[in-house]
């Protein structure tokens, strides 16, 4: 073989070779980074879902408190009548906390699965699982009217076992389910809360108190799920498309949450980011809402029920009337 003939050859060679390697590193190099934003994706929805439990134990023992101290003098039937109040409240609360620890995580798995190199369908498979939204909802809209019919039942047939620290009781356990399910779904449930914290025409003094946290508090979404929406919105990495990008959001709401950043020729902008598919949770969120709404009713048809609640001077009526029975009112 010609001398030249066998250089070119051995370049050839090595500059196919010398490309393989480089497009196997950059593969090597991208699974890398893909890997690393999921487990950073995973590491944040687990804080997340931690930090849903922790408040679902803080709850608890606010709550435990709050009934050992109510009433005086010894305890009598009242007392336990409460105590089993408090039992059937514990059960739906942790139901309702463990389900929503377990919806942030299939968030990680829906949201990360595509970032894992090797499971090309786990994205989709976990997306096409039935969320545990629905079922948070459907425990917590359980759990407040089990707990205001309960009690409603109780003052009709045994009124000595109602009294106003009982119906107080009831409304702070109701606004604190609300506020837990609103701070670790997100979407619909904030801004549902939000508008309820500002209508105390409607709710009781408790309700408003409460939500009204969510006004100007609203838990943002970790970074990799921010810096990949915003990758696939722009159609490029963000370290391509910016100088600087603040991880750390400016504000955050019910939605989407703002950023600093600084494109390449230096300038300064704020990027509104809107969560990955809150469109989905919106729809599916007001479709549990309305199933939940309707099976109200119709365990609760207005023709035989009609309850209101007025507020004076800071305190709580409930009235309610029904054909045939006494019609008793709580202030």
């Amino acid at each position: 073989m010609d001398p030249n003939e066998m250089a070119r050859s051995y370049g050839n060679a090595a500059k196919n070779l010398s490309r393989s390697w480089l497009e196997a590193g950059s593969a090597v190099f991208a699974a890398n980074r893909r890997l690393a934003d999921a487990a950073r994706l995973w590491g944040d929805e687990a804080r997340a879902a931690q930090e849903v439990l922790a408040r679902a134990a803080r709850r608890s023992g606010e709550e435990t408190r709050a009934v050992f101290g109510a009433g005086e003098g010894p305890p009598d039937t009242a007392s336990l009548a409460r105590f089993g109040d408090l039992v059937r409240a514990q059960t739906f609360l942790w139901t309702a906390a463990n389900l929503a620890a377990a919806e942030r995580l299939g968030r990680a798995a829906s949201a990360g699965g595509e970032s894992l190199p090797g499971f090309p369908g786990f994205a989709d498979l976990a997306a096409s699982a039935p969320s545990p939204r629905v079922f948070v909802l459907g425990v917590v809209a359980a759990d407040l009217w089990v707990g205001y019919a309960g009690l409603r039942e109780r003052s009709r047939w045994t009124p000595d076992l109602v009294r106003d620290e009982d119906w107080e009781l009831q409304h702070r356990r109701g606004a604190g389910r609300v506020l837990d399910a609103a701070a670790a779904l997100g979407g619909t449930l904030i801004k549902a809360a939000q508008f309820a914290s500002s209508r105390p025409d409607l709710l009781p003094a408790a309700y408003v108190e409460t939500l009204s946290e969510l006004q100007d508090r609203v838990p943002p979404q970790p970074w990799p799920v921010i810096e990949g929406a915003v990758s696939r919105e722009i159609g490029c990495p963000v370290s391509a498309a910016f100088a600087e990008f603040d991880p750390d959001p400016v504000a955050s709401a019910s939605i989407a949450q703002v950023h600093r950043a600084r494109l390449a020729d230096g300038r300064l902008v704020a990027v509104k980011v809107q969560y990955p598919g809150i469109a989905s949770l919106i729809e599916a969120d007001l479709s549990a809402l309305e199933g939940i709404f309707k099976a109200s009713l119709d365990s609760n048809p207005p023709s035989t029920c009609s309850r209101s609640w007025t507020t004076s001077a800071g305190s709580s009526r409930w009235s309610s009337t029904s054909a045939g029975r006494p019609k008793p009112s709580k202030t």
